[in-house]
Parts: structure tokens; sequence; C-alpha cells
């Protein structure tokens, strides 16, 4: 889990970081926080290492449970800025093409923006939790 965890991460924050040029605040926004979100992910794990993905559920602490319900939030944030992103040449890393909305007039506009700004706010939420339940 670790490994793919590792390559998610640093495929996506390359991508991102190629897109960051022509970016709005809100994918601004996003790209700071997938970015930020692995730097804590990690530290958190590095700090608890009784959590693991082969952790029984009925087992893991409070802390194990907000921590993997961070890592499902963080990659629900993943999707929501590739779907928001996602033109006709976002998905040709070689491109390097811009982030693409829809155009704002379109209904698939304020969908996208409202699933972003919601992924946004679960990792927000779940991250304060985690730090609640360390002490922080």
């Amino acid at each position: 889990m670790q490994r793919q965890f590792l390559f998610v991460s640093l495929a996506f924050t390359i991508a991102m970081t190629l897109l960051t040029i022509a970016c709005s605040p809100l994918e601004q926004q996003a790209y700071k926080t997938v970015v930020a979100s692995r730097a804590f992910l990690q530290s958190e794990y590095s700090k608890h290492p009784e959590c693991t993905a082969n952790s029984p559920t009925g087992t893991a602490s409070h802390v194990c449970v907000l921590l993997s319900q961070a890592v499902a939030a963080k990659d629900a944030l993943i999707d929501s800025v590739e779907v928001y992103c996602s033109g006709t040449k976002f998905d040709d890393i070689k491109s390097n093409a811009p982030c693409e909305p829809p155009s704002k007039t379109s209904p698939a506009y304020d969908q996208a923006v409202n699933k972003l700004k919601a992924a946004l706010s679960n990792y927000a939420q779940i991250e304060r939790d985690i730090k609640q339940a360390a002490g922080k």
C-alpha cells in the first residue's frame, strides 16, 4: 500500500505541478492541499506505526481509522480535481495541457466546482479531526 500511495502521490504531484501555471485560485488551493496532505499523512503514519493497511478494522485505533479516512479523502480530492480539469488534452501528460474546467455557463461547471469544494472541505475536516485526536 505504501508503494502504491507513494506512486499515486508522486504522479499526481508531477501532473499538478505542470498545471499550476494557468490555475485558478480553486485549482491552486486543491493542488496545495494535495501536496500538503501527502506530507501530513506521511508524518502522521510515521508517528503511528501501528496504523497499517493490514490492521484489522475492529482493532484499529481511532487515529488509525481517521488516517485511513484521510487517505480516502485525499484520493477523492485528486479525483475531483481530475474531473474539474478534464478537458480534451488534460489526460495527455506529454502535452503539458493546463487545467480545462467546464465552461462557466455550463451546468457541469457548477457541479464540478461544488464537488471540488466538497472534497476540499471533507479532507480539511478529517485533517482537523486527526490533529484533535492526536492532541495537537
